[in-house]
């Protein structure tokens, strides 16, 4: 086994001993005897339990004393976090806290259950049960909820999970996804029961019983048999059976006896007559097992039979274990005959197989999709901020001023969750007394509640010291409480008080506010414990908890001499300030990684050379064309995949007949190409009228089918097999992509949301709804593809958007698991089951962190008060999916700037990124009100794109002045109308600089050379010269490279995104946010000097429409409970009947087809799509995965049987090389 425990490992199994022999091992998991171990053990022949973990040949280990016990089940567990804490349980609860080095990631070959690495070592003896091996440090809660559960072996950082129910063919399974599964070696066996030959007074049971009762029929026949071992010093066989009392007469070791009742509340017992007995010869199965069976007839007037009897016990032996008990009806007459048939049946849905390979290729090309993607959007990163590099070099500087923030915040939680973790009032804690500290015991006591009284005394350590519990009451001081457990004579639950009237303290009940005391360090973990002001006893106000001397009392005393010390001895944690801690601040660490990460490859493209910039661009052109083949390929596995579950839906896999009795009574069959199991069936009647189908397939996991025996609102087809369908889902990637509800449905005060989601999100303005109402509010809305939160439309308090706290990017390329839950006065968000966002608890922080920044600004106090009133989650119906709906028939935005002519004008500055010489394109719509004077559009310092006289030139400054537009004789606008004028520069020769004016090419004879003089930028004038421009003006574009007529055809009428290839600066000129207007390529802003906003429609441009599409979505489900963290995890792997209490709609989009979206919930919140487009559904949900073979490099290799290779024959393998690590290939020899 080669496994990371990098973050921690856990070893937990149920565990029953016979005796302690010599280091007896639950686990030991090495290469040898001291070589890398991983040992659990008794210690010695003692009953210490010890956890010790090597290192090479050192070690280093942790012993609970006297704590396993014989005879008895006890749930063991020991665990080590990253930072080396260990800690053994007991059924759940902490028995000892230590440190141990984490095991080295290394390939351990020697890995035993019950066996020790070490030859000198003893043997387990005794039962081991559902043993689990872990990659992570499991708490106390994890432990405790799942040590009665039978796990899946899909839980996350679950290595290894041996039963240890069944032996099979030798082995046992490991139910883990890793597939270790052990051999068995000598005698070890499965047991269910086992019964001691000697009483407890140490007399021979003669009988064993079962007196519960089970329902039979009379008359009927019924036959029981079971399995058994007798334990024994001497020899046991058949013989030995058959003649357990030694004389001869055929005296059995045991006899099957029968009785039973009327019915179950009858009192009256009736016994079997023997002559309706019938117990069959014992069978030797070997290995020390045997087997009984026999027959029983029930008699009238015995409606309920015992279940279990054996009576006339014979024999010198120590106990039998019994397995395989079974009683089953024979018939219901006692007429006996053998009848064999065969039938030969068809198989059903053989296309499945098919169905699951297409599905695998639409998944592998989505990958390779999503990969590419990622590369054009970091290409065209690169590209925009080269292309600006002025705004690049800004937010290299903001960058590093909020690095340097994040950084200190980061340093500040991590030195956080370190106090944490070592303050002994996050713990559950012993009170020693510190050397020097006497009593009536002597120098070595703890501080104890006397149980028969309300006294608190200091005793030694004749049983575990009693733990203590700190209530932080503010600052230093604390509440000490009695830990779970521990108890005196007022009960379980009291505090450590003074007793006002004497010196004496005691543990009282919180019958009025518990005492508060002050904890004064003394160096170490050495405390005094002080009174807080207006605690009192007889002494006063002012004392100190000591050690009475010549008694065992705690006693209350004024600093007459120096105060007593005592030593605080951590436990297990008692709250949850240490995770809090670790959780704040390993969030901080992910949130300094993203700009971190920015800012490095920001810093690379200042660095860039053009040769860089080229490249780049030719990449981006080949992984265009990439994405462009490769979604062609998409689009066809898809239509062919949903083609293939359309088929599969509307043919009924109804099974033929395959008998027909003279009755009429039809007898159908056929073989389930679906079902794959390697274990027994488990087929039971559903409230729905179905029959499920359960079974576990050959990789250990439990799948479930169903066989449709009714016709209802899901289908209208009876008497199929629904075979485990291969899903689809809905790929909401349109604008106008979205599900609506046929009507709203309503949500309680309390609710949940989830669905399966595929990052990265599509690209849209601003937004991407998940959730909607239908007139306010949405549940789930992410804002610029990373925050993830909620949209409130009538906030009182004005923010609307509300950040959840999570942020989007931190996410993997894939499917994810998204649940929202609004509960109380806030939303909590879950991913993939982890909780990651509080809509209360980020809005409180940011408010709290403003008021630190301004603390005597009035509003920073309001907003933090506002914050903390608020309810801060939806309260409204659901009424979309996947898409804004209102947001898909906005109207136009007709909004232009207007200039006087006289002193309006727009300031863009010195822009390096716009300094363009050759190789430019500039463009815009302008509706000038004058045909007289000279009209600048767009200034470069003396270079001038402009309007003289009525007609469009560009001219080139810089002394020697150049200008294209002389020579045109229909280059004149049309006064008060709109007009659309670009000037095209590619080079400096003749024919390369071209004016267009409404997209046709009006000039380009005159050879405009290279730019010079390039500098401040304006629109609407000329820097220091004027020549205002007047009229209205929109849609300013200037581009870095030369742009075609037909591409600037396609685009003139449309608003664009800013995230065009080649836009350098984009000024829609449609909005005036604090005196500036905002370019979309960079998101830098230009000053505007007196121009202002009108509405203008006559000029029609059209919007840029990227809807708030989700993309991809599944499984989307509406409860109307708050679900839990722990229900939320569970669903975050599995599939919904639609039939789980609290549910209010379920939409897993399985209809493959039209437009009509089922709710399979059965109430009736049907939908229907618009926009969206079906596509096979390659979510991890539910699915059992794949195993795989892992090789370690050293030696490891798989030896296969020669002359399978003809002379002609093709290799294929998939292959996972390790990161990091050297590779010269995969051979095949």
């Amino acid at each position: 086994m080669n496994h990371n425990y990098s973050q921690g490992i856990t070893v937990e199994a149920w565990v029953w001993y016979d005796g302690f022999k010599k280091w007896s091992r639950i686990i030991d998991f090495g290469n040898g005897a001291g070589v890398e171990n991983i040992l659990f053990a008794n210690e010695g022949t003692s009953n210490n339990l010890s956890f010790y973990v090597f290192q090479g040949t050192t070690y280093q280990s942790i012993t609970a004393q006297g704590v396993l016990e014989t005879g008895k089940w006890m749930h063991l567990a020991a665990t080590i976090d990253k930072s080396g804490s260990a800690t053994l349980y007991k059924n759940g609860e902490v028995i000892k806290t230590g440190s141990v080095n984490l095991p080295k990631t290394i390939n351990r070959t020697q890995n035993c259950i019950a066996r020790s690495n070490w030859s000198n070592d003893s043997y387990f003896q005794g039962k081991i049960s559902d043993l689990r091996l872990w990659k992570t440090d499991r708490m106390a809660e994890d432990i405790k909820n799942s040590m009665y559960l039978q796990l899946t072996g899909k839980e996350l950082g679950l290595l290894g999970y041996w039963r240890l129910g069944a032996i099979g063919e030798g082995q046992v399974v490991d139910f883990s996804s890793n597939g270790q599964d052990g051999t068995v070696y000598g005698d070890a066996y499965v047991s269910a029961a086992t019964l001691n030959r000697k009483l407890a007074g140490g007399l021979n049971a003669v009988k064993y019983s079962n007196s519960d009762l089970f329902a039979v029929s009379e008359r009927a026949t019924y036959e029981e048999s079971f399995e058994f071992k007798v334990v024994s010093s001497s020899g046991v066989n058949l013989a030995y059976l058959d003649n357990a009392d030694g004389k001869n007469l055929g005296t059995k070791i045991f006899t099957l006896a029968y009785w039973g009742k009327a019915s179950r509340s009858a009192e009256e017992k009736q016994v079997i007559a023997p002559e309706q007995i019938k117990q069959n010869k014992f069978e030797d199965l070997g290995g020390g097992w045997y087997r009984v069976s026999g027959n029983v007839t029930i008699p009238d007037g015995i409606g309920m039979l015992r279940c279990f009897e054996i009576a006339n016990v014979k024999g010198d032996w120590q106990s039998l274990e019994i397995r395989k008990h079974c009683i089953r009806l024979m018939s219901d007459s006692i007429t006996e005959f053998k009848y064999s048939d065969s039938v030969g049946l068809t198989t059903l849905a053989d296309n499945q197989a098919t169905l699951a390979t297409k599905l695998k290729q639409l998944e592998l090309k989505e990958q390779q999709e999503g990969l590419l993607l990622k590369e054009k959007r970091e290409l065209e990163a690169k590209i925009a901020a080269y292309n600006a590099q002025d705004a690049t070099r800004v937010r290299i500087a903001q960058l590093e001023s909020k690095i340097a923030a994040l950084t200190s915040e980061e340093q500040s939680l991590k030195l956080a969750h370190q106090n944490a973790v070592n303050s002994p009032f996050n713990y559950f804690c012993q009170i020693k007394s510190a050397p020097g500290v006497q009593n009536a015991h002597g120098t070595d006591f703890y501080i104890d509640a006397e149980r028969n009284s309300g006294y608190i005394v200091g005793l030694p350590a004749w049983q575990p010291p009693d733990k203590w519990q700190f209530i932080n009451q503010g600052g230093d001081f604390y509440s000490i409480k009695s830990a779970p457990g521990v108890q005196n004579a007022h009960g379980t639950d009291f505090y450590i008080d003074a007793w006002r009237d004497t010196g004496y303290i005691v543990g009282l009940p919180a019958w009025q506010p518990p005492d508060k005391w002050q904890f004064i360090n003394q160096g170490g973990d050495f405390y005094s414990i002080k009174s807080a002001p207006g605690v009192q006893n007889a002494h006063g106000t002012d004392f100190y908890i000591d050690a009475w001397r010549d008694t065992g009392y705690i006693v209350g005393l004024p600093a007459w001499q120096p105060p007593d010390k005592w030593q605080l001895i951590k436990c297990e944690p008692s709250n949850t300030n240490i995770d809090r801690a670790k959780q704040d601040w390993e969030a901080k660490t992910k949130e300094l990684q993203l700009p971190s990460n920015e800012l490095q490859r920001l810093q690379k493209i200042l660095t860039a050379t053009s040769a860089d910039k080229l490249a780049w661009d030719n990449r981006l052109a080949q992984v265009i064309k990439e994405i462009t083949a490769l979604q062609t390929e998409l689009n066809t596995l898809n239509t062919d995949f949903l083609n293939g579950v359309k088929t599969t839906q509307q043919t009924p896999q109804t099974m033929p007949q395959i008998a027909k009795d003279g009755k009429g009574l039809i007898t159908k069959g056929a073989n389930l190409g679906f079902v794959n199991s390697v274990t027994r069936l488990n087929a039971m009647e559903t409230s729905e009228g179905n029959v499920q189908l359960s079974y576990f397939d050959n990789q250990g996991r439990m799948r479930q089918t169903n066989y449709d025996a009714t016709a209802d609102s899901k289908n209208a087809t009876v008497e199929q097999w629904i075979p485990d369908a291969q899903r689809t889902c809905l790929n909401f990637n349109n604008s106008n992509s979205v599900v609506k509800l046929n009507q709203p449905l309503y949500l309680p005060n309390n609710w949940s949301i989830e669905a399966w989601f595929v990052y990265p999100l599509p690209e849209t303005a601003e937004w991407n709804t998940l959730i909607r109402g239908k007139d306010t509010d949405h549940h789930i809305i992410v804002r610029n593809r990373k925050q993830l939160g909620i949209y409130l439309h009538n906030d009182p308090l004005g923010q609307q958007f509300y950040d959840s706290g999570f942020n989007m990017e931190l996410l993997s390329e894939g499917w994810h698991h998204l649940t929202v839950v609004g509960k109380g006065d806030t939303t909590l968000f879950y991913i993939d089951g982890k909780a990651v966002g509080n809509t209360k608890a980020k809005a409180l922080a940011d408010a709290e962190e403003n008021l630190k920044k301004a603390p005597n600004e009035p509003k920073a106090k309001k907003k933090v008060e506002d914050i903390k009133k608020a309810i801060l989650k939806t309260t409204s119906d659901v009424f979309a999916i996947g898409n804004n709906h209102s947001e898909l028939n906005q109207p136009i935005d007709y909004s232009v700037m207007k200039f006087d002519g006289v002193n309006d004008s727009i300031n863009i500055g010195n822009v390096s990124s716009l300094h363009l010489q050759d190789n430019f394109t500039i463009e815009a719509w302008v509706y000038p009100t004058t045909g007289s004077g000279v009209r600048v559009i767009y200034s470069l310092s003396d270079n001038i794109f402009v309007i003289e006289e009525g007609r469009l030139f560009f001219q080139k400054g810089g002394g020697k002045f150049e200008t294209i537009g002389r020579n045109a004789t229909n280059n004149r606008l049309t006064i008060n109308k709109w007009n659309h004028v670009v000037v095209v520069k590619s080079g400096s020769m003749t024919g390369q600089t071209k004016l267009y004016l409404n997209g046709i090419a009006i000039d380009e004879q005159t050879a405009i050379p290279t730019l010079t003089n390039v500098g401040q930028i304006q629109l609407g004038s000329q820097p220091d010269i004027g020549r205002y421009f007047q009229g209205q003006m929109a849609e300013v574009r200037v581009w870095n490279k030369a742009r075609t007529q037909a591409e600037i055809q396609a685009t003139m009428g449309k608003r664009l995104s800013g995230k065009e290839v080649n836009l350098v600066a984009y000024y829609p000129l449609n909005k005036i946010e604090s005196g500036k207007v905002l370019d979309m390529v960079t998101n830098n802003y230009a000053t505007v000097v007196e121009a202002s906003i009108v509405n203008d429609q006559t000029l029609f441009i059209t919007p840029f429409i990227l809807g708030e599409q989700f993309g991809k979505l599944a499984e989307v489900r509406v409860w109307g409970v708050a679900l839990t963290d722990d229900e939320i995890a569970v669903n975050s792997k599995t599939l919904l009947s639609g039939n789980e209490p609290g549910l209010l709609a379920y939409y897993p989009f399985n209809e493959a087809t039209g437009e009509a979206i089922r709710d399979q919930s059965g109430q009736g919140n049907n939908g229907a799509a618009s926009g969206a487009i079906w596509w096979g559904c390659t979510a991890p949900i539910g699915n059992p995965g794949n195993t795989v073979m892992q090789f370690d490099g050293v030696n490891d290799y798989i030896d296969i049987a020669t002359g399978i290779l003809s002379d002609s024959y093709t290799k294929e393998v998939w292959i996972k090389l390790q990161s990091g690590v050297p590779h010269k290939g995969v051979t095949f020899s």
